[in-house]
């Protein structure tokens, strides 16, 4: 299993999108899916930490807000050209 840091906002968005369709598959803990899941998931946080401002952060998880992951972010949740 190859991990990637993810650097851009696309690859961000494909990685949300692989996480969603594990999370959907609902993937046994300790089996390759599982432990991928759980990768991709630590490459997301470490990614939203530099990258999404902290205001963002609080809005979404306090708000319920879901982003349409085939939209850009809105400015107030982050700058796409941030690494």
């Amino acid at each position: 299993m190859t991990i990637h840091k993810i650097r851009t906002e696309a690859e961000y968005r494909a990685t949300l999108k692989e996480i969603s369709a594990l999370v959907d598959a609902d993937p046994d803990l300790g089996t390759p899916a599982g432990d991928r899941l759980n990768a991709l998931v630590s490459q997301v946080q470490a990614y939203e930490l530099l990258c999404v401002p902290v205001v963002g952060r609080i809005r979404l998880l306090t708000a319920g807000i879901e982003v349409d992951l085939d939209q850009p972010l809105p400015p107030e949740l982050g700058d796409a050209d941030m690494p």
